[in-house]
């Protein structure tokens, strides 16, 4: 199943910010940084993007790109999350 990449900087966490969050945990995901997100999804990233749009201001940043790899150092719970559903071994 393909990763996506969310990356958005939605602002202060209010209502919006919160349903954009929920939405995210709707699929199978995990969180990178306060602004980063990576799912699991049969979607393409048109179609997640849509999907969230309605959750961002029109003064915001919203980004959703497809991934196959990635390299980095983090929180151990996103590593293994990262391990398990992108790479199928280890970060580093």
């Amino acid at each position: 199943m393909p990763t996506l990449l969310i990356t958005c900087n939605a602002g202060k966490l209010g209502v919006k910010r919160q349903q954009l969050i929920a939405e995210i945990y709707k699929f199978s995901a995990t969180r990178l940084t306060p602004s980063v997100f990576a799912i699991q999804t049969d979607c393409t990233p048109k179609e997640i993007f849509k999907r969230l749009k309605p959750f961002i201001e029109h003064d915001e940043s919203l980004y959703v790109s497809k991934i196959d790899a990635t390299v980095g150092h983090g929180d151990s719970d996103v590593n293994k999350w990262l391990e398990m559903n992108l790479n199928g071994g280890t970060l580093h």
